[in-house]
């Protein structure tokens, strides 16, 4: 997690952006992380991203599964 500050900070520059995507990503498989240094920089793009609390009723959207079954979908994922 990083403060959300620092997350619009980096976000904003696509060379703290590769810089904190190296650290997060230096322990993944080749290529990954050479990919990753090798991408021109104005390719490279970032967004922070939010946890949100669960609705105070969450329980009843699926009281048969509870909790477990509450999800949330974003970017690519919804629709």
């Amino acid at each position: 997690a990083m403060p959300e500050n620092e997350a619009l900070q980096v976000s904003g520059s696509a060379e703290l952006l590769r810089e904190e995507a190296l650290k997060r990503c230096r322990e993944l498989h080749d290529p990954i992380p050479a990919m990753i240094a090798a991408a021109p920089a104005h390719l490279l793009s970032g967004y922070p991203a939010y946890d949100r609390p669960l609705p105070p009723d969450a329980s009843a959207l699926c009281p048969e599964a509870g909790l477990h079954s509450v999800v949330t979908l974003s970017g690519d994922a919804a629709p």
